[in-house]
């Protein structure tokens, strides 16, 4: 996140700001329209400040993220349910076997293939 990001979304006036950092207002207001940017010193002094002090939004953001993934997921074991569900009635077709003992057999598979996956991916593999 770039400075002046930071600066919006600190919660904190640009007066505050000024005073905490000694930085006059008419700055700072400069950089956050656009028209200026900070000087490394002034940098240096606004990172000081934003560093110390929590960013509101920070946990929103977090949390709106953690939410898509969870959507993300949910969705993937979705189209795996599928696709399982299409392959156990697909093979139980073709080999003449019941659903449930193709279900059984399909699982026992996956679980022989995830488990050696894990083991390849310990050993750096």
């Amino acid at each position: 996140m770039d400075l002046i990001e930071k600066i919006k979304r600190s919660g904190v006036s640009v007066a505050e700001l000024s005073t905490k950092t000694g930085i006059p207002t008419g700055r700072i207001y400069k950089w956050l329209d656009g028209s200026a940017k900070p000087k490394y010193e002034d940098s240096k002094k606004l990172e000081d400040f934003l560093n110390n002090i929590p960013i509101e939004n920070e946990s929103a953001d977090l949390s709106k993220q953690i939410g898509t993934i969870e959507e993300r997921l949910i969705r993937l074991e979705g189209y795996a349910t599928i696709l399982f569900d299409t392959a156990v009635q697909s093979l139980s077709l073709s080999s003449g076997k019941s659903i449930a003992t193709v279900r059984v057999e399909l699982q026992s598979a996956l679980a022989m293939v995830l488990k050696h996956s894990l083991e390849e991916l310990r050993k750096g593999k």
